[in-house]
């Protein structure tokens, strides 16, 4: 394709791509509801331009403007567009024609359409609903579940971490922050691929980056105050604290990102390969790395046995679907 027909299939093509990207924003994990405005934002953007390369090529190949609608449907319907034989007009069309009714009817039904858009999307937000919705029951189970099976991977990965020395420092650790176990820094600031674990778990260490409705939050003391159900911030030093040594100490705490409406259990996994939750879940804990047991807390020793938990534990329902 030569001439003005390569140049206005760009302005689809250019569309295209800032669609495909505004959509994959939306379904990206952390900061989801700046994520969303970007995305559809970026979307907004694109489809104007490949509405318009759609019309300028199918108006140069003498077929009806109408089928310019197409670019709505994002790169297919571009991709339909282009594969339009020529029409029985195949010369450029003029550009002072005039529109006939039915295209002035056509766009102003779609004005109107993306209007009312608008404004029942206002109307459904001052109505003081939110988006997404909070997790059913089943949902909070699932992500409890999946947290304990994401510590089960951490327990390996720092395992694994330790056998080798990544940074270069003559020293075999554990991984002190858990980005560390998807990716590392050598001595002289150099990354060092790792690959122990996925990267989107590796950035779950803190909220912003939280997965399933938890985040993973690095321990760096033996006896360490971490942000339970009742939303108070996290105590100072206690009696007994001192910092871990990561030459034979971690820990990893699994944190509900929204107390009792992501999770109610916090879970906690540690150098020994045990994972830990409150015996009585949605409580205020404080993490005694190396003695948990002897905190009140309960080792979970398998997925069925968290399983076996949650159903002895009586979980909030979920509130109606308004904002607080």
């Amino acid at each position: 394709m030569t001439g003005p027909h390569k140049h206005l299939v760009g302005f689809a093509a250019a569309g295209s791509l800032l669609q495909l990207s505004g959509l994959g924003l939306c379904f990206r994990s952390g900061w989801e509801d700046v994520n969303l405005f970007l995305g559809l934002l970026l979307y907004a953007f694109g489809t104007p331009l490949v509405v318009y390369g759609c019309e300028r090529h199918v108006q140069a190949r003498g077929r009806s403007g109408r089928w310019a609608l197409l670019g709505l449907c994002g790169p297919v319907g571009a991709l339909i567009v282009t594969r339009l034989r020529s029409g029985v007009a195949a010369a450029p069309v003029a550009r002072s024609h005039e529109r006939s009714a039915v295209d002035r009817w056509v766009g102003w039904a779609l004005t109107a359409v993306i209007g009312l858009g608008w404004l029942a999307g206002v109307w459904w937000w001052s109505k003081g609903h939110r988006y997404p919705p909070r997790p059913t029951i089943a949902e909070v189970q699932d992500n409890e579940r999946l947290a304990y099976q994401r510590l089960e991977l951490i327990v390996a990965a720092q395992a694994a971490y330790r056998q080798r020395d990544w940074d270069g420092d003559g020293k075999l650790t554990y991984a002190p922050f858990l980005v560390h176990l998807w990716q590392t820094v050598d001595l002289q600031g150099q990354p060092v691929a790792v690959d122990l674990i996925p990267r989107e778990l590796g950035f779950a260490m803190v909220a912003p980056f939280a997965i399933d409705g938890y985040y993973f939050k690095s321990l760096y003391s033996r006896t360490e105050a971490v942000e339970g159900q009742t939303g108070l911030p996290a105590k100072g030093k206690r009696s007994g604290f001192r910092e871990l040594d990561f030459e034979r100490e971690w820990g990893v705490a699994a944190i509900p990102l929204v107390p009792r409406e992501t999770g109610l259990r916090v879970l906690v996994a540690d150098e020994t390969g045990a994972i830990w939750t409150p015996a009585k879940a949605g409580a205020w804990v404080t993490v005694q790395v190396s003695e948990p047991g002897k905190r009140g807390w309960v080792e979970v020793k398998s997925l069925a046995h968290l399983m076996e938990l949650q159903r002895q534990t009586t979980y909030p329902e979920p509130a109606s679907s308004s904002r607080r």
